[in-house]
């Protein structure tokens, strides 16, 4: 992908995030930070409570656009999975989500903030 239609793909989804905003009552709610460059994303998801599948999710966050932008995309992909089929989510999923065909090391942790936050929870 041309490096025009990769900002292209990040700067549409920080200007219509999917799914942003607060979920109130929540089964989980989760903080992630970055400590590295300070991104931080907050996830509330309420899921079916037989089969652990998400079936609402919204999130906050400030920070960086491959961050805020991959917790965008993250949001749509995962509604409608159960929370064990999160760790089947990795960096290459999340690339190619975003359109991305190489990341340098430093924004790797960018761009898994929010999956990190989704996988942290017990299930």
């Amino acid at each position: 992908m041309s490096l025009d239609l990769y900002q292209q793909n990040i700067l549409e989804e920080l200007r219509r995030p999917r799914h942003k905003g607060v979920l109130e009552p929540a089964d989980y709610v989760v903080d992630r930070l970055n400590l590295s460059c300070g991104d931080g994303i907050k996830v509330y998801l309420k899921t079916d409570p037989n089969t652990k599948t998400i079936v609402e999710l919204a999130w906050q966050g400030e920070g960086c656009a491959i961050s805020q932008a991959a917790m965008s995309l993250l949001s749509d992909e995962v509604i409608g999975r159960t929370l064990a089929e999160l760790d089947r989510f990795g960096q290459v999923e999340l690339e190619q989500l975003l359109g991305l065909e190489d990341i340098t090391p430093g924004r790797v942790p960018c761009l898994m903030l929010g999956l990190e936050a989704l996988q942290s929870i017990e299930v």
